[in-house]
């Protein structure tokens, strides 16, 4: 097992953006080559938002397959708030459900669109 730092990797306490999520999405495909389990460490970490858990972790889970448990048997997650975790596991299930959309051959925006009314 192996454990990744997300600030020292990305370079920064504030993960926020779209393009350090795919930044740590990116570098998480590269590691998964080589270890079977990983252990993220958010030690260090001021702020982490919904968009950079979609674009790292959700997109990780989209493009394996993946739901919550799959997802933790090749990840732990270690210093982060419980706020965080919960982001982290909204994103995975949103992940998931958007996966089995695409293996449906349904377009996620136009299945939202048509069954979200407001």
């Amino acid at each position: 097992m192996i454990t990744i730092n997300v600030v020292k990797l990305i370079g920064s306490s504030s993960l926020l953006s779209s393009n350090k999520g795919i930044t740590l999405y990116e570098e998480l495909n590269n590691f998964l080559k080589e270890h079977r389990q990983i252990t993220l460490d958010f030690f260090g970490s001021e702020y982490l938002s919904t968009i950079f858990i979609n674009h790292s972790l959700g997109q990780l889970c989209v493009d394996m397959g993946w739901d919550i448990t799959k997802f933790y048997e090749h990840f732990n997650i270690i210093n982060i708030s419980e706020e965080h975790q919960a982001s982290i596991e909204l994103a995975i299930s949103n992940a998931y459900h958007r996966y089995n959309l695409i293996a449906q051959k349904l377009d996620p925006k136009e299945y939202y669109s048509s069954t979200c009314s407001y």
